[in-house]
């Protein structure tokens, strides 16, 4: 599924409703017990999210993200001018002092990201790829603060409201594709799903900018 922002990969205390599990067994005609999640996503990101018809696909598609076989790439726009492309190899730990938040900290969980900047409006914001190497809470949203470049919308880890005239209603991050092997087959499976609006129109604003550079 291409999972709107705003929706919950998984159930809260208030319960199912509303939740992405619960809007697939609500189309499948199915109980959201019977729908199991494989793998999540923050609230505020859009992008892939992948559900196993049977057990047997659940059990194997789980397999691919506990043993390193799912391989998941991001876009999002950053505040700031950041070139080039680069890894990030900072352990991930709770914060102490805000609840709900990670820090990169030493003695946390490891975590490594790798990156590629794609598109720059003059020195406001860059437009990247990020590849995940571990799949920690927070992961992409920490480590880009950490660099000093945090995603724009992103209040939580110092994000700006606005870039420019970049001012979207939430964070500009998105799963844009998740390649992983066959359930039955084995083959490589790669699924996309097209940016929203909100960030599409960002990547327009930096690649017209891009453009008028050149």
């Amino acid at each position: 599924m291409n999972k709107p922002a705003g929706v919950p990969s998984q159930a809260a205390a208030s319960g199912d409703v509303g939740t992405l599990p619960w809007l697939v067994a609500r189309h499948l005609r199915l109980k959201p017990s019977e729908v199991p999640t494989i793998h999540r996503l923050d609230r505020d990101t859009s992008g892939v999210v992948i559900f196993g018809k049977t057990r047997g696909a659940v059990r194997a598609l789980s397999a691919a993200f506990r043993e390193g076989t799912a391989h998941k790439e991001y876009v999002a726009v950053v505040s700031g001018r950041l070139e080039g492309s680069g890894r990030i190899d900072g352990a991930l730990a709770p914060s102490p002092t805000r609840r709900g938040s990670f820090e990169v900290r030493e003695g946390g969980l490891p975590a490594a990201t790798r990156w590629e900047a794609i598109g720059h409006l003059d020195d406001v914001a860059t437009a990247i790829r990020l590849f995940p190497e571990t799949g920690r809470t927070h992961q992409l949203r920490v480590h880009l603060s950490h660099l000093g470049h945090p995603i724009v919308g992103d209040a939580r880890y110092g994000g700006p409201a606005r870039a420019g005239p970049i001012q979207p209603p939430r964070m500009l991050l998105h799963a844009r594709a998740l390649a992983l092997p066959h359930p039955k087959t084995g083959a490589l499976l790669r699924i996309e799903a097209p940016a929203p609006a909100d960030l599409s129109e960002a990547l327009s604003l930096i690649s017209r900018a891009e453009g008028e550079q050149t």
